[in-house]
């Protein structure tokens, strides 16, 4: 079944801010936080959506990879895919890339820390890179997700009605 709602996900200060560290490939780095999975999922427990990763871990992993890593870390939800990659280090582009590519309207929000999200700010939950997803945004998330208008592909396109 189609997801009708979209998460994009940013990892990096949304589900790991540097309390939970691994060894990958020789060095340390920031890991993914089960407690932050668990405010995570109450988004999906409370909304039927997909989850699109936009974070710049698809960049370092491979889909199926960062899907066990995801799992493994206690997400629960529909994790659909990626965004497409553009390098142009603007989170924003590559996010209205996907929604462009499906050619629909689409109940979104965005999740990530950064803000280099335009044109798609009114969708935008920013949590702070050093806490993470607290439940208080992620219930902002399922409000957006509820509340907001869709992201309408015609509009935003400039295409006109048929």
């Amino acid at each position: 079944m189609e997801a009708k709602a979209i998460i994009f996900l940013d990892i990096d200060g949304v589900l790991a801010t540097g309390r939970v560290t691994r060894i990958f490939r020789g060095h340390q780095y920031c890991w993914i936080e089960p407690e932050l999975c668990s405010v995570f999922n109450a988004i999906t427990d409370s909304v039927e959506a997909g989850i699109i990763i936009s974070s710049t871990w698809k960049t370092q992993h491979d889909y199926s990879t960062l899907v066990g890593y995801l799992r493994e870390a206690g997400v629960t939800g529909n994790i659909i895919g990626t965004t497409p990659n553009t390098f142009s280090g603007i989170r924003g582009r590559e996010i209205k890339l996907w929604l462009e590519e499906q050619k629909q309207d689409r109940h979104i929000v965005v999740i990530d820390d950064l803000y280099d999200v335009f044109p798609l700010e009114q969708w935008h939950i920013q949590p702070s890179e050093d806490i993470g997803l607290t439940q208080e945004e992620a219930q902002k998330a399922v409000e957006v997700l509820k509340l907001k208008p869709k992201w309408q592909y015609k509009t935003e396109k400039g295409l006109k009605d048929a």
